[in-house]
């Protein structure tokens, strides 16, 4: 005989009553396994999902990166291109008739040396080269660069009012203000300015870093070099009569047979440069430095020199002077020199 539904669950109920103490445990650890599982579960699918959404956090950060290398190139290819074109213009500008276009190219050609470390060298030798090639040196010399041949002429009306053309006072200009980590770099690279044999007479460089310039042949007669920084500069035979040089730094420079009649060169420093056979007839040198210069067969006629720094008797032993040249205290006048 079946059993009815009340008899199963009075059976069930009795059942459980005689053992209620044993199930209660049981069924708090499956309720217990059940929520653990559960929470376990859940733990696992947000940390999968913390995964996915850091990977693609990763890719977002990629492509992001890999987006602005690219945009980066573009610029750089877009900015390299337009200072090409802008390079080129500028350098035919240089090669116009009309000043006024000469100008704008040698403007243009200072922003890009600015903009650019690539092009900066090649465009000072450009500007350089733009000053040999319409300044050079095309007079005849009225002084030979020969030992004896010191022309001194106080008065030379004739040249006193000559200063450079536009153009080339515009291109000096611009070296004259180059940045100081730009001349940190030609320091350190050993670039030098080239103004072999260019007619720069009455030019404005005062305070200028030249450092190792060539200035071989030269005309810089009544330049404005007061201040200039020419330490170990090549000046070989150039012209210097009465060039401003007042402060100037002339360390170690090479003035070998070099023209400084009527030279202002109050306060310069010449230690260690080569005056052999230099002519400085004429020339101011109070308080000027002299230490371990060399005064082999140079013309010191007329030259005060009693508030010089650094002059020594063996110096002025291999010098030419005379009656007129005033020696420092405790100097002698070499027997060589001619007396009236």
């Amino acid at each position: 005989m079946d059993a009815s539904p009340s008899s199963i669950w009075s059976l069930a109920w009795d059942w459980y009553r005689a053992n209620r103490e044993h199930l209660i445990p049981l069924a708090t650890f499956v309720a217990g396994s059940i929520v653990a599982w559960a929470a376990l579960k859940q733990a696992r699918t947000a940390t999968r999902n913390a995964e996915i959404a850091t990977r693609n956090a990763e890719i977002a950060t990629q492509q992001a990166e890999i987006a602005r290398l690219r945009h980066e190139e573009q610029t750089k290819a877009d900015l390299q291109r337009r200072i090409t074109e802008s390079f080129t213009k500028a350098v035919e500008q240089l090669g116009s008739d009309k000043v006024q276009i000469r100008l704008g190219g040698i403007y243009t050609l200072e922003r890009i040396s600015q903009e650019s470390e690539l092009d900066y060298w090649p465009i000072m030798e450009t500007l350089t080269g733009f000053i040999r090639e319409h300044a050079g040196w095309r007079g005849k010399d009225n002084a030979s660069s020969q030992t004896g041949d010191c022309l001194y002429q106080p008065e030379a009306p004739q040249q006193s009012d000559h200063r450079p053309p536009t153009d080339t006072a515009a291109v000096l200009a611009v070296i004259g203000r180059r940045q100081a980590h730009d001349r940190e770099r030609e320091g350190s690279k050993g670039w030098r300015f080239d103004f072999t044999s260019t007619d720069l007479r009455g030019a404005y460089l005062a305070g200028a870093h030249l450092e190792g310039a060539f200035f071989r042949q030269a005309h810089l007669e009544r330049a404005i070099l007061v201040g200039a920084h020419l330490e170990r500069a090549l000046l070989r035979e150039a012209h210097l009569e009465g060039a401003r040089l007042r402060g100037a730094r002339l360390e170690r420079a090479i003035l070998h047979r070099a023209h400084l009649e009527g030279a202002h060169l109050r306060e310069a420093h010449l230690e260690g440069a080569d005056l052999s056979e230099a002519c400085l007839k004429g020339a101011n040198l109070y308080l000027a430095h002299l230490n371990e210069a060399d005064l082999n067969e140079a013309h010191l006629e007329g030259v005060h020199l009693r508030n010089t720094y650094g002059l020594t008797q063996g110096q002025l032993n291999t010098a030419f002077g005379d009656d007129e040249t005033v020696l420092p205290d405790g100097l002698s006048r070499p027997a060589h020199w001619p007396r009236t």
